[in-house]
C-alpha cells in the first residue's frame, strides 16, 4: 500500500472514530503499515540508523495519531526529530521538523497557535501534554484526500535535514 493510500485511510479513521465503532487494531494495522513505508523509505539516510516510531499503547487510543522519524540517539519523548501528525478531525496532517513536547529542546518553532486561533489543521490533544502545534520548525499542512506522496516525502526529507543540522548544532 501507498504513503498516499495509509494516509488518507488514517484521515479517514480519525473522521468516523468519535461517531461510531470502529476496532483500534485497523488504526493500528494502518500505523504499522505506514510506519514500515517509512523505515523502508528512509533508511540509512544520511548514514544514520534512523528509527520510525508510532503510537505504542492502544488500550486507549490517543487523540493525536503520530509517525515520528528519529536519527540516532532521539526519542519521542526527548529529541529532535521529523514527524506527521494526524488532525483531531482526520482533515488531513501536521508535516515537519520537532521538538518533543515532554522535555524542551530550544529550538526555534513557529507558533500556529494562539488563544482564539482556528487552524485547518489542528493537531492539540485533550491534555496540555498533547499539544502539537506549536512544537514544529518547518510546519507544513497537507490536507486529505492526499492525492500523491510526492511532496509530502519531500518535506520530511527536508525535515529530516533541519533535525540534523539542530543536532550539530547541541
Amino acid at each position: 500500500m501507498k504513503i498516499a493510500e495509509l494516509f488518507n485511510e488514517i484521515c479517514e479513521f480519525k473522521q468516523i472514530e468519535k461517531s461510531e465503532n470502529y476496532p483500534d487494531k485497523n488504526i493500528r494495522d494502518l500505523l504499522k503499515l505506514i510506519q514500515e513505508e517509512f523505515k523502508n523509505h528512509f533508511s540509512g539516510v544520511e548514514g544514520q540508523d534512523l528509527k520510525v516510531r508510532i503510537p505504542g499503547y492502544f488500550g486507549h487510543l490517543p487523540n493525536v495519531l503520530y509517525v515520528c522519524i528519529l536519527p540516532e540517539r532521539q526519542m519521542v519523548s526527548n529529541g529532535i526529530y521529523a514527524a506527521i501528525c494526524f488532525d483531531v478531525k482526520g482533515r488531513g496532517a501536521l508535516v515537519g521538523c520537532v521538538g518533543s513536547k515532554k522535555i524542551s529542546q530550544n529550538i526555534k518553532t513557529v507558533i500556529r497557535k494562539t488563544k482564539n486561533a482556528s487552524l485547518k489543521i489542528d493537531v492539540d490533544g485533550a491534555s496540555e501534554a498533547t499539544k502539537y502545534n506549536n512544537n514544529f520548525v518547518n510546519p507544513a499542512e497537507f490536507f486529505y484526500p492526499l492525492s500523491g506522496e510526492n511532496n509530502l516525502i519531500q518535506h520530511l526529507e527536508e525535515s529530516l535535514q533541519i533535525a540534523f543540522s539542530l543536532l550539530d548544532e547541541n
